[in-house]
C-alpha cells in the first residue's frame, strides 16, 4: 500500500485548485467497505454456533432463513459513503420503479447547481427551493430527504448536515462549478448540433 501510495504521490505534482498539495488530500481519495450481516428473530435474540471457515452462517427457521446484507462505505479522512443493503432474493420492492430511480438520478445531478445556487445565497438554506435541499443532501451527504416533507422540516435536516460536517461543502464547490460549466458546454453543442440537422434539412 506504502509503495502505490509513494507513485501516487511521484505522479501527482503541483497543487489542486484548492491550492493544497495531493500528499494533503491524500486521505480523500482512500476509500475503503465494511461489509456486516444482519439477521432476524422473532424472540430478538440470535445465536450462531458454526465452523470458522464456513464462509456464511443463516439462521434456519422453518421454511425462513431471513438475513441482509449491509455494505458501508468511506474514506480516510472520515467522510462517509453510501451506505447499501443487499436483502436476498431475486424481486425488486415495488417501491423501487423505474420512476422513482430516475428521480434519484435527477437529483442527484441537480446536486451542483443546487449548491453553487446556496453559495450565492451566502449560505442560507431556507432560500433554496426544496427540491435543491434534497439534490443537496442526496449528492454530498449520501441521505435522502423527502420533497412532500415541510420546508422548515428539510431546513433542520439539511442545516444539520452542513453544521456536523462543515468542510465538505466548500471543498465541492470548484468541482460543482465545473460540472455546471461543462453541462453548459454540452447544452450549447446539442443546440448547435440540432440547428445544423435542421438546416440541413431544409437544404
Amino acid at each position: 500500500m506504502e509503495s502505490g501510495l509513494a507513485i501516487l504521490r511521484e505522479r501527482n505534482t503541483g497543487l489542486s485548485k484548492c491550492g493544497k498539495t495531493f500528499g494533503e488530500l491524500v486521505d480523500k481519495f482512500m476509500f475503503f467497505g465494511d461489509e456486516v450481516g444482519l439477521q432476524a428473530s422473532d424472540t430478538g435474540d440470535v445465536t450462531i454456533v458454526g465452523d470458522r471457515s464456513q464462509v456464511k452462517h443463516e439462521k434456519r427457521n422453518a421454511d425462513s432463513r431471513v438475513s441482509v446484507t449491509t455494505f458501508r462505505v468511506g474514506n480516510a479522512d472520515g467522510d462517509e459513503g453510501p451506505a447499501i443493503f443487499m436483502p436476498p432474493g431475486a424481486r425488486r420492492d415495488p417501491i423501487l420503479t423505474d420512476e422513482k430511480e430516475a428521480d434519484v438520478s435527477g437529483l442527484f445531478n441537480l446536486g451542483p447547481a443546487a449548491l453553487l445556487k446556496l453559495r450565492e445565497k451566502s449560505g442560507d438554506v431556507t432560500k433554496i427551493t426544496k427540491k435543491e435541499m434534497c439534490a443537496i443532501a442526496s449528492r454530498y451527504f449520501s441521505i435522502a430527504l423527502e420533497e412532500k416533507n415541510k420546508k422548515e422540516l428539510l431546513v433542520a435536516a439539511l442545516q444539520a448536515q452542513i453544521s456536523a460536517r462543515p468542510g465538505v461543502l466548500p471543498a465541492c464547490v470548484l468541482d460543482a462549478a465545473a460540472i455546471a460549466a461543462a453541462a453548459v458546454v454540452a447544452a450549447t453543442a446539442t443546440a448547435a448540433a440540432a440547428a445544423d440537422s435542421d438546416s440541413e434539412g431544409e437544404d
